[in-house]
């Protein structure tokens, strides 16, 4: 069973009011797959995915959708650094 929501990444910004800025940050696919015994790796269905941003866990701000392709990742797969 996957968890229904998973945190991806985080970045703590400052902003004085009425200023915004950029946050970037590269999510690991890993995060959006899952790892088959029969098939060694990471598996990723094709689907609707959703993001959010929020101020904290219980603090959503905005949610998009993506959609994505199947993709499967070698065991040995790592992030780049």
């Amino acid at each position: 069973m996957e968890a229904p929501k998973r945190l991806g990444g985080f970045a703590k910004v400052t902003l004085w009011p009425g200023h915004s800025t950029v946050a970037e940050m590269a999510i690991d696919p890993r995060l959006l797959a899952v790892w088959k015994a029969g098939h060694p790796g990471w598996t990723r269905t094709a689907g609707r995915f959703t993001v959010s941003v929020a101020r904290s866990s219980r603090d959503l701000v905005k949610s998009l959708t993506v959609k994505l392709p199947a993709a499967h990742l070698a065991p040995q797969w790592k992030p780049r650094r």
